[in-house]
């Protein structure tokens, strides 16, 4: 894996549908905990997901609009291309609510497609012919973090055939 989630505790994947990422991440780290946070509509085909065991019991599932709250608690919030189609100020609304949930020691990790690589110029375009709405560069996570009380502290490219970048922030 290109991202180390062996020292966290509580993982609340934000927006994370039915819960795809979660339960790969539940089933390599057998310490982890998990929660499912989306709406509660996209969360309709998690739950068989994480009723087999050794996933039994290790993963909440939560309802909520995360532009008003986030669950507390977690030690690593990941947003999986959840901010592609999210303008600046609900960006911004966003970070504020995680960094108002997040334990002190926490992080978060912003994992979009990487914009130069060929899946992310693609997917680039998809984005802005739905959505009007783009990926952002790494300069911009950083200020959107700085704005909302977060330090960017490493940015990882990834070897996966979506070119995933992942940008990690601290609680400042």
């Amino acid at each position: 894996m290109a991202y180390d989630f062996s020292g966290y505790h509580t993982v609340v994947d934000v927006g994370g549908g039915r819960g795809g990422l979660l339960a790969i991440l539940l089933q390599a780290f057998p310490s982890l905990q998990g929660i499912l946070f989306d709406l509660p509509v996209d969360r309709a085909g998690g739950p068989a997901v994480f009723q087999t065991a050794p996933l039994q019991g290790r993963c909440q599932l939560v309802g909520g609009d995360f532009f008003a709250a986030v669950p507390a608690g977690g030690d690593l919030y990941i947003l999986k291309r959840v901010l592609v189609d999210r303008t600046d100020d609900e960006a911004r609304t966003l970070f504020t609510n995680i960094r108002r949930a997040i334990a002190p020691q926490g992080r978060v990790l912003v994992a979009d497609p990487e914009g130069r690589s060929s899946f992310g110029q693609l997917y680039d375009m998809l984005m802005l012919m739905v959505f009007g709405s783009r990926l952002r560069t790494e300069a911009e996570v950083q200020a959107l973090f700085a704005q909302t009380g977060f330090t960017l502290t490493r940015a990882i490219e990834t070897r996966s055939m979506t070119s995933l970048r992942l940008l990690e922030g601290v609680p400042a």
